[in-house]
């Protein structure tokens, strides 16, 4: 039980929208400053745990309903703030450092609490988690994510065919650009396969990747039509802040790490070292350890508080909060993750 609790600390970025929400000047800024501010200071300060569950513990965690209801819980707090933010954004009253310090906290709220737990139910089985995922993806309009990272990064992670896997020396914001034209088109044509293997037109009611991004612009359409101009730009602004924080932390999960070809149509299958590993403490929590994230693309439908830091999985130097604030310095990123890339430890794993 105590275990699980700990998980409840992933409610602090909601609870930083409500400050920022019903705050002015600076504390409107809250979940920036709280999420790439406190967070990445934190992550220095407490120690890291490597320490994976014993399999009595492991039982203990699969059977606990605290888990599943941390991150449901979610859900209704991510669609509450969405539309306190929208009814309050447009009051004519608002400085500039609120109504921008908003737009900023609501992207963030988007990309970390949204589109990540949207991550977590996404890969579960049943319907009801994959149709809320889909909705918490709604709410940055990255619904196309659901089916390319599935059914597309999953399968080509660490390859050229996978434009969410960074090569070495690429830049963050060239690479954000390329992750989304090329995700999108992933996302069409896998689609496109699957209705043609099961006899379906690919327009049509039967295509996952086309109603999602109808309910997603509808959905915009209509805020902008009844709730106007600036709303409906403040949403899509928080809505691509939200976006740049998936695609930035895309970039620093797989950076320069590749699958070797071992024919021509075929890589060698995934393993723990084609994703980078953090066991940095807020980080994992705050993130529903995805920044376990060598053992998530090792065993993918394994649940958030299931997952380990294996043996062999490249390190990050700092949790993901201050690694994505690293990127945006891209020189010195690339200089940093270059060196891990070409340290003597990497290179015994990568060749193993």
């Amino acid at each position: 039980m105590w275990r699980s609790m700990n998980y409840m600390l992933a409610w602090t970025i909601p609870a930083s929208g409500v400050v920022a929400l019903s705050s002015t000047g600076i504390f409107a800024w809250s979940s920036l400053l709280f999420a790439f501010g406190v967070l990445p200071i934190l992550d220095q300060i407490i120690p890291s745990n490597s320490r994976n569950l014993d399999p009595t513990a492991l039982k203990e965690v699969e059977s606990d309903g605290v888990y599943d209801f941390i991150v449901w819980a979610v859900f209704p707090m991510q669609l509450g703030l969405l539309v306190w933010f929208l009814l309050t954004i447009s009051n004519p009253e608002l400085s500039a450092t609120t109504f921008y310090g908003r737009i900023a906290s609501m992207g963030v709220l988007c990309g970390v609490t949204g589109i990540n737990v949207a991550h977590e139910l996404g890969h579960r089985a049943s319907k009801k988690s994959q149709f809320v995922a889909k909705i918490l993806l709604a709410t940055s309009m990255y619904t196309h994510f659901y089916v390319e990272h599935n059914f597309g990064h999953h399968r080509n992670v660490a390859t050229p065919l996978d434009a969410a896997s960074a090569t070495r020396g690429q830049w963050l914001f060239p690479f954000v650009v390329k992750s989304f034209i090329f995700g999108w088109i992933s996302a069409w044509n896998i689609e496109a396969k699957r209705l043609k293997r099961k006899g379906y037109n690919t327009i049509g009611v039967h295509n996952e990747v086309l109603v999602w991004q109808l309910v997603q612009w509808t959905a915009l359409a209509l805020c902008f039509y009844f709730l106007g101009i600036t709303i409906g730009c403040a949403w899509l602004a928080a809505a691509s802040i939200g976006a740049f924080l998936l695609e930035a932390t895309n970039y620093i999960e797989h950076y320069g790490l590749v699958r070797k070809k071992v024919s021509d149509h075929r890589f060698e299958k995934v393993e723990v070292h084609h994703s980078w590993n953090s066991n940095h403490i807020m980080g994992r929590i705050i993130l529903f350890e995805l920044t376990r994230h060598s053992d998530h693309h090792f065993a993918p439908n394994k649940s958030y508080p299931t997952l380990n830091s294996p043996e062999g999985s490249p390190q990050l130097p700092l949790g993901y909060p201050g690694m994505i604030l690293l990127s945006i310095v891209c020189p010195i990123f690339i200089k940093v993750m270059d060196n891990k890339l070409d340290s003597s430890r990497y290179i015994a794993v990568k060749m193993r």
